[in-house]
């Protein structure tokens, strides 16, 4: 099975894709802080943020970002609503992926922008903003999602090549991690991820220029090939069809030429991969519980992150 190149958009850092309950989509490059929504045609900017955002989700009247300095939120105008800053200004972290749980919590990953092993960790956000720290050390948290039992959530540290499974209920929250799958470093890093209706996940494999299917069983049962090296997330659409989103950023740091598929997003025909998506779930966190919007503004950004090194240094 082999991705059709979908849209052509050279993103350093394509990240993300996220379907919204409208049927539209929205996806991030996430170093220059650009979100893009997609309905029908080609992507749109939808705005863009003085330093990185790593996804958008749907959020109760608006959207609800993830960002350097913690999660954003603005209405249907874009107009900022609240923040929760959950990293320090003299922290060298930022947001990476997340979800919202069945509940209408958070769950995300914290991670060092420098990758240093064992800086990151996996938090949750209740619906009433506080904040609990699920795992620590890890290195690249990322791919992460309920799966369709809505008892229990996928995620991957992707340094460690494993998919880890974690219990989920509202009323203890995530907790009980435990391998699930690992994947051989031939295969790709596990990046960003997404749930299937029948139990399974599509895994986008940075590095390995695939996105893989893990059963509800945990074995790795399809392969769809991308014409590009960097895959780094996947998502239904409305129509079931498989949004597959691409980084170029490591040849620009290699002063490379950026070839063809680098930075696009790839495409699978629902009739093609035969599987179904779940529907997505609205981020309940209440706005009484949060921080006025303004105590973000101020925060200088600085460091970067170097992709060409991800398996090197952190595998």
């Amino acid at each position: 099975m082999r991705a059709e190149l979908y849209e052509k958009r050279g993103a350093d850092l394509g990240e993300g894709p996220q379907l919204f309950p409208d049927g539209s989509m929205r996806w991030v490059d996430l170093l220059r802080g650009e979100v893009y929504r997609k309905s029908k045609g080609p992507s749109a900017l939808e705005r863009s943020y003085p330093y990185e955002i790593s996804k958008v989700l749907p959020w109760e009247g608006g959207e609800l970002a993830l960002t350097r300095y913690g999660i954003e939120v603005v209405d249907l105008t874009h107009t900022p609503v609240f923040s929760l800053p959950l990293i320090a200004s003299q922290e060298r972290g930022r947001c990476s992926d997340g979800t919202v749980l069945p509940d209408g919590s958070i769950a995300l990953g914290i991670v060092d922008r420098e990758l240093r092993p064992g800086r990151g960790s996996l938090v949750s956000v209740g619906t009433d903003c506080q904040v609990r720290v699920i795992t620590r050390g890890c290195t690249i948290p990322n791919g992460i999602a309920s799966l369709a039992s809505g008892e229990s959530v996928l995620w991957t540290d992707s340094a460690t090549q494993m998919l880890t499974l974690l219990d989920w209920s509202e009323s203890t929250g995530l907790h009980s991690p435990r391998p699930f799958v690992h994947i051989p470093d031939s295969v790709g890093t596990p990046d960003g991820l997404v749930a299937d209706s029948a139990g399974g996940a599509w895994v986008a494999m940075w590095g390995g220029g695939a996105v893989i299917h893990v059963s509800h069983e945990g074995e790795i049962d399809e392969r769809i090939e991308v014409g590009t090296p960097f895959p780094t997330a996947v998502a239904f659409d409305v129509e079931d069809n498989l949004l597959i989103t691409s980084g170029s950023i490591v040849f620009r740091e290699q002063s490379l030429p950026v070839p063809l598929g680098a930075g696009d997003l790839w495409i699978v025909a629902a009739g093609d991969h035969g599987t179904r998506g779940l529907p997505p779930v609205t981020s309940l966190l209440s706005t009484q519980c949060a921080t006025s919007f303004d105590s973000l503004t101020t925060i200088p950004s600085g460091g970067s992150t170097n992709y060409s090194k991800w398996r090197e240094e952190d595998s």
